[in-house]
């Protein structure tokens, strides 16, 4: 969430986003905060993104072969068997 926050070029709405995720309940806060904001497709987008980076970066750790899918789905990998 951190990492997002930070990548919004509105300052005013990543520092409330900042703010938002610090504490108790921070996730609540941050969830309302984006809905409200209409940014909820741009964070799904992100998480999706940076989810990728770390499975592909887990598997290339560990020797095993993938390969993107060829179905023109925005991000679908195959592991090699």
């Amino acid at each position: 969430m951190e990492r997002f926050v930070y990548s919004i070029d509105d300052d005013r709405l990543s520092e409330r986003l900042d703010q938002a995720i610090r504490g108790r309940g921070a996730f609540r806060r941050f969830k309302d905060l984006i809905y409200n904001q209409g940014i909820e497709d741009e964070w799904h987008a992100f998480r999706t993104r940076s989810m990728e980076q770390i499975v592909l970066r887990w598997l290339n750790d560990h020797g095993i072969p993938w390969r993107r899918s060829d179905d023109g789905a925005d991000s679908n990998v195959d592991v090699q068997r």
